[in-house]
């Protein structure tokens, strides 16, 4: 019987989505090299705000080392996918003053 992992990660509202162009953390579980749940436990919400929700979840580092190690888990759920998006690194967020402002903003 194969166990199951969980795994969290950053994912986009698609352009059809209510919440377009926002971010969520979603809870995926691995069985058997296949996605069986998924769950968003961050809500919609800027960029910046849900790779800090990230962080206290643990940060999606344990995703990518599955992916790199065993590939892509094959989604079983029948929801519909939202793309992933990768955190961003500590020199991406070196952002100065303005920058923070305007992405607070929603700019």
């Amino acid at each position: 019987m194969a166990k199951s992992t969980a795994f969290y990660r950053i994912v986009k509202a698609p352009k059809a989505h209510p919440f377009s162009g926002l971010y969520a953390v979603e809870k995926i579980i691995v069985k058997g090299r296949a996605i069986t749940t998924k769950e968003i436990v961050k809500e919609w919400d800027l960029r910046i705000l849900t790779e800090a929700a990230l962080g206290r979840f643990g940060g999606s580092m344990a995703y990518d080392e599955y992916t790199a190690d065993n590939g892509e888990p094959e989604d079983m759920t029948g929801l519909t996918p939202s793309s992933v998006v990768a955190p961003r690194t500590a020199e991406e967020l070196a952002l100065t003053k303005r920058k923070l402002s305007k992405e607070l903003k929603g700019k």
